[in-house]
């Protein structure tokens, strides 16, 4: 109840830090639950999904974390663009949950599609980039591609 009149469900309002574990993905559902009435293209629909999404992979639910993510990045690019910074955090959520399943090369390929992306719109040292960065030198170590992966952790 608190959560919905505050519309904060990812912050304690006491100590500021972001909810983690159960309680994370339940906030994250009745969010998402009371966005449903908005329409498909609303921020905060689209937002409340993008957290669902993020709080089901974190809850190890990967295959209907990559399924939310894709249908959102969808709606994403057809209101924002390709290289619009909102599209490009959905491209890299799912990158992420498509790496915790197991998909490395997708998620790689994903995160290799927006390096160029972060490093025009927000330069080399913004910390999207940056993140960017080393997630793919993540993928790329998962892939037993070291010495890329080493260029980049050095350049991070």
């Amino acid at each position: 109840e608190w959560c919905e009149r505050k519309d904060n469900f990812k912050t304690c309002d006491l100590c500021h830090q972001r909810f983690v574990g159960p309680i994370a993905l339940r906030l994250a559902r009745c969010n998402f639950e009371r966005k449903q009435g908005l329409g498909e293209d609303h921020p905060n629909r689209l937002r409340a999904t993008n957290d669902l999404a993020t709080a089901l992979d974190q809850a190890g639910d990967h295959p209907v974390a990559v399924d939310l993510h894709r249908k959102n990045l969808v709606v994403y690019k057809r209101l924002y663009g390709e290289t619009h910074s909102s599209t490009l955090t959905v491209v890299n959520n799912m990158a992420r949950a498509l790496a915790n399943s197991g998909d490395h090369a997708e998620a790689a390929r994903l995160h290799e599609r927006c390096l160029p992306d972060l490093r025009r719109k927000h330069g080399e040292n913004h910390p999207h980039t940056m993140t960017a960065m080393a997630n793919l030198a993540m993928e790329l170590s998962a892939m037993q591609q070291h010495d890329e992966a080493m260029k980049l952790h050095r350049a991070v």
